[in-house]
């Protein structure tokens, strides 16, 4: 949730992961890649802005309906305009917001859902000292947990990239302490609006106990004890 701020219960403020992640490096390929296709751009930070913009809303669209399991209504869709007036003055970004939320919508509706445990709900570690805002965490009706989360790009995508694979990494320990959840799989969805006609959703799953997703949450909580260096080195 961007620029959202997160404290600790005794009321100091917490960095959120996608901050820890910027400041220790853990960039990876796909963000890379991201910002080197916005440079090519006359205007990179016009293409920055819609892009973010893009996310924006259809992440809106996306809470509405794996909360109500449905399309937003008018009235909801009215009140999603109203929020992020802003965005909606470029009819190509919201054009391309819905092409991206009715890919990833197709795909969430594949997934047998047996109940919404939480979406979009600001979750703090005190013991490790981050905050961050899973997307969306739910339990299928296999009894599995299941962490998902949602991007958007008009860019090369990366499956691979370190820093998706950290970010969710550190969400399943925010939702580990914050819900009392043990995840068994987290789950990417990006929605890719760089080519003709509709989005393409690419998918990338982790289980929880693999290798890849044990040793990158130990590297970012490790991360986490040297991040306030770091940050007060470049400060």
């Amino acid at each position: 949730m961007a620029g959202a701020r997160y404290r600790a219960k005794d009321g100091r403020r917490v960095p959120r992961v996608s901050t820890i992640l910027g400041t220790l490096g853990f960039g990876g390929d796909g963000f890379d890649a991201g910002l080197r296709w916005a440079l090519k751009h006359d205007d990179p930070n016009s293409v920055g802005r819609r892009a973010r913009d893009t996310g924006t809303i259809a992440h809106a669209y996306l809470q509405r309906y794996v909360v109500n399991r449905r399309d937003p209504t008018k009235e909801e869709r009215a009140e999603i305009q109203s929020e992020f007036w802003q965005a909606f003055e470029d009819r190509s970004v919201v054009a391309n917001a819905r092409r991206c939320y009715v890919a990833l919508r197709d795909h969430i509706a594949t997934l047998e859902i047996d109940e919404t445990i939480a979406s979009e709900v600001m979750l703090v570690s005190e013991e490790h000292g981050f905050g961050g805002t899973p997307d969306l965490v739910v339990r299928l009706k296999d009894g599995r947990h299941m962490l998902v989360d949602f991007k958007t790009t008009a860019g090369p995508f990366k499956a691979a990239s370190n820093r998706y694979l950290h970010q969710l990494a550190a969400y399943r320990q925010l939702v580990l302490e914050g819900l009392g959840v043990s995840v068994d799989a987290a789950r990417l969805l990006v929605a890719d609006y760089g080519g003709e006609g509709g989005a393409v959703c690419h998918v990338v799953e982790w289980a929880a106990d693999s290798e890849k997703m044990v040793k990158a949450l130990e590297s970012f909580l490790e991360g986490c004890k040297y991040y306030p260096v770091r940050r007060n080195y470049y400060a």
